[in-house]
C-alpha cells in the first residue's frame, strides 16, 4: 500500500487502547481490500507509480448521472463480464464533471459524487464502463484510519463501502479516473484544492 495515504501514528509500549485496536483492525481490512482491488484493476495498462488506488466502479449510466464507486466492485470474472457488456473497447476518452473540486478539512468526500462519462469516437455515451479511481497526494493529507475512528459501526461500514476519504490538512491533490478493461486506457484527471472552512 502506498504510504501517501498514511497518517503518522505512534504506539505506546503499554497495553493498547480500544481505539488503537479498532484502528489497527480497520487498517487491516483496508489493506486487504486495497490489495484485492489492485489485483483486478492494477494489472491493466495505465498504472502509474505516482498514484495510489482508492477504489473502483463504473462510469455514468446516463448523461448527467453520477458514477458508481465503491472500495471494491469487481472480481476477475465480474470485470470481464462488465467489460463485454459496456463496449469498453470503444471508449476513447473520459469526461469528468466537475473538472475541479474544492474539498474541506474534516469533511469526507466520495469520488462517486462526480459525473464521469465514457465517450466513444463520435462523442456518444457508453454507459457503465469499468473504471478505477486513483489519487496523487502529499504525505499525511488524508487520514488512513478513516472511517473507523470514533464513529458508529453502521456509519463506518457505509463510508467504507462508498470509498469516502477524509482530508486532514490543506493541500492540492489530483484524482485520476481511468478505464481498466483490456485495450487502450482512457483517463481524466480532476484536481482538488483542500481548504479549511
Amino acid at each position: 500500500m502506498d504510504d501517501h495515504y498514511m497518517s503518522s501514528t505512534t504506539h505506546a509500549a503499554s497495553r493498547p487502547s480500544v481505539s488503537s485496536v479498532r484502528w489497527r483492525s480497520g487498517f487491516v481490512v483496508a489493506f486487504v481490500i486495497g490489495c484485492a482491488a489492485v489485483s483486478v484493476a492494477g494489472g491493466q495498462a495505465g498504472v502509474r507509480s505516482d498514484y495510489f488506488h482508492v477504489g473502483e466502479g463504473v462510469s455514468s449510466a446516463a448523461l448527467g448521472a453520477d458514477a458508481e464507486f465503491v472500495s471494491r466492485m469487481f472480481t476477475i470474472y465480474l470485470l470481464d463480464e462488465a467489460c463485454r457488456n459496456s463496449r469498453a473497447g470503444d471508449v476513447v476518452r473520459l469526461r469528468a464533471q466537475p473538472s475541479r473540486l474544492t474539498l474541506h478539512v474534516g469533511e469526507p468526500f466520495s469520488p462517486g459524487s462526480l459525473k464521469v462519462a465514457a465517450l466513444d469516437a463520435a462523442g456518444a455515451l457508453l454507459p457503465k464502463v469499468p473504471i478505477t479511481v486513483e489519487l496523487k497526494s502529499p504525505v499525511g493529507v488524508f487520514d488512513a484510519r478513516y472511517p473507523w475512528g470514533e464513529s458508529g459501526q453502521l456509519r463506518a461500514n457505509e463510508l467504507l463501502i462508498s470509498g469516502a476519504v477524509m482530508p486532514l490538512s490543506p493541500a492540492r491533490v489530483t484524482f485520476r479516473f481511468r478505464t481498466i478493461c483490456p485495450g487502450p486506457t482512457a483517463e481524466v484527471l480532476v484536481d482538488a484544492d483542500i481548504r479549511r472552512r
